[in-house]
């Protein structure tokens, strides 16, 4: 018998740890019980899934202990609610815990006869985000269900299940790439043991050859895509953090616009009262976005209205500054004024003063001028009488 063991973290195993993802409805479970060769997982078609809960079974196959964890299925993100996408995400977290060691491979399980859609992109694009970007190339084999109608379709045409995945293009071929051609058909409904014994052997030598680059998928790589998968948690509540966003903004941008018209004494007042909203709102979105970046656009909108709310702050306090100089400067010209007015009037004092001094010496000398005409024609008077006087005299003598 061909010695299947492998040399994993320096230990020799030939142990098998799978873990089941895929899109509810794609036959993941059924999956696993053609890979335990028993019915050991709930399978129907239904298009609800039937795996709410991480569940694994054990078996014993040839010469290799296999452990098939089968996890909760994915939907079409698009649509999915956000509390949803926090239970998948933490349902897969759940499928790694369930498995210390780490797995093998993942069997990410699609439906043949199904037009791979952008539903199934947007699935695999979340178990990207989850498990991290390079899980589809590293750890992945494609799992394409419903065999017994490929086999009704190309029965009497001889094509090959490889010959149909080689024609394929779009977002199979892209995905089949990317898992570097790990592509497998099944049959679930397969009676015949040889038949079923083969498809499992199939799968053994494809998981076999992941196992031969010496690694599983462990903690350490769950652990590495936490930003990512985190991001995408955060992406799933940006429809209601964007809503609460707008909402609190536009009301904040509502009553800016009514500060806007009032003095800015009063505007200083309702702007400081406004600020803390802005800064509550930015650390709400900081909060959430935990570092992930998807919310970058939202806090770059908020910290926009925070500057603005701050600038107008800034202006309304250079403002009053400037009224309050332009006021010291009118109360200093004022008080200039007065006391221009103060000097200006005792001038005009000083020149009526001086006036009324020149007026009382005008007064003054005007009467000495008086009295000295009175004087001066007394004096007159008084000569020509003592003229005349002496005029009589003589004429006497001389007769």
């Amino acid at each position: 018998m061909e010695d299947r063991s492998f040399i994993q973290n320096g230990e020799v195993t030939k142990d098998l740890e799978l873990l089941l993802l895929g899109k509810t409805g794609n036959g993941k479970s059924a999956t696993g019980n053609s890979l335990l060769l028993c019915k050991a997982f709930k399978a129907g078609a239904s298009a609800s899934s039937l795996t709410s809960e991480v569940t694994f079974e054990y078996a014993q196959y040839k010469d290799r202990a296999m452990k098939v964890v089968d996890a909760p299925g994915v939907g079409d993100t698009r649509g999915t609610s956000e509390e949803a996408l926090h239970m998948v995400a933490e349902k897969l977290a759940d499928a790694i815990t369930a498995n210390p060691q780490g797995y093998h491979a993942f069997l990410l399980v699609l439906r043949y006869g199904v037009r791979f859609t952008e539903e199934d992109v947007n699935a695999i694009t979340m178990l990207k985000r989850i498990f991290g970007a390079s899980f589809v190339k590293k750890f992945c084999v494609l799992i394409l269900t419903c065999g017994d109608i490929f086999e009704q379709d190309y029965q009497d045409t001889g094509t090959s299940f490889q010959d149909w995945c080689n024609e394929q293009t779009g977002c199979f071929a892209t995905i089949r790439d990317e898992c570097d051609n790990r592509v497998l058909l099944f049959n679930n409904y397969e009676r015949d043991p040889r038949k079923k014994e083969r498809q499992l052997d199939e799968l053994i030598a494809v998981v076999d050859k992941i196992l031969l680059r010496g690694r599983r998928y462990t903690d350490h790589y769950f652990e590495k895509a936490r930003q990512s998968r985190e991001r995408f948690l955060v992406e799933s509540k940006v429809p209601i953090i964007e809503e609460k966003t707008l909402k609190e903004t536009r009301l904040i941008i509502q009553e800016m616009n009514a500060i806007c018209a009032l003095q800015p004494e009063e505007q200083i007042s309702r702007l400081n009262n406004l600020l803390p909203r802005v800064v509550q709102l930015a650390e709400e979105i900081s909060t959430q976005d935990k570092g992930t970046g998807a919310l970058d656009k939202m806090k770059e909108t908020v910290d926009s209205l925070r500057t603005t709310v701050n600038t107008e702050i800034k202006i309304c306090e250079r403002v009053l500054k400037e009224r309050e100089q332009m006021a010291r400067e009118r109360e200093e010209l004022r008080q200039e004024r007065e006391l221009d007015a103060m000097k200006l009037q005792a001038m005009e004092e000083r020149e009526r003063r001086a006036h009324e001094a020149h007026a009382d010496e005008m007064r003054l000398t005007q009467e000495k001028l008086k009295v000295a005409e009175a004087r001066y024609q007394a004096e007159r008077q008084r000569l020509e009488a003592q003229a005349r006087n002496s005029s009589r005299g003589s004429g006497c003598s001389i007769l």
